[in-house]
Formats: C-alpha cells, sequence, structure tokens
C-alpha cells in the first residue's frame, strides 16, 4: 500500500475486482465528490488555470 500498487485480481467470468490501498480510495472518492457537481467542477477548474497561469488572490482570514 505504500508504493500505491494496485493489483487485479482475476476471477471466473470476467467478474475480476481491483485492490487499492485504503488511502487511494480515499482519494478517489475525495475527488470523485469535489467534481461531483457541474459548479464545482468548474470552479476548480478554473482555479487550477489561474495557478498555472500564476494568478494568485490575497484574502483576509476571516476570524468567528
Amino acid at each position: 500500500s505504500q508504493d500505491n500498487e494496485t493489483v487485479i485480481v482475476s476471477r471466473p467470468r470476467n467478474e475480476n475486482v481491483v485492490v487499492i490501498s485504503l488511502r487511494e480510495y480515499n482519494a478517489m472518492q475525495e475527488t470523485l465528490h469535489l467534481l461531483g457537481t457541474d459548479k464545482n467542477r468548474e470552479r476548480l477548474l478554473i482555479a487550477v488555470e489561474r495557478d498555472k497561469a500564476g494568478i494568485q488572490e490575497r484574502h483576509e482570514i476571516i476570524e468567528k
């Protein structure tokens, strides 16, 4: 699990399964959640493009 190796378990009738680490599974679930809505996906993709372009914004922390 430390090297994120994926293991494919061959089963009869082509009903194979994949074994991955819990950490990798949780990361995949988080990614699916973050990309799960059109609006959130769009905001994240815009943020990635802005980062690639070196565009940054500074915001003050709001303490409650």
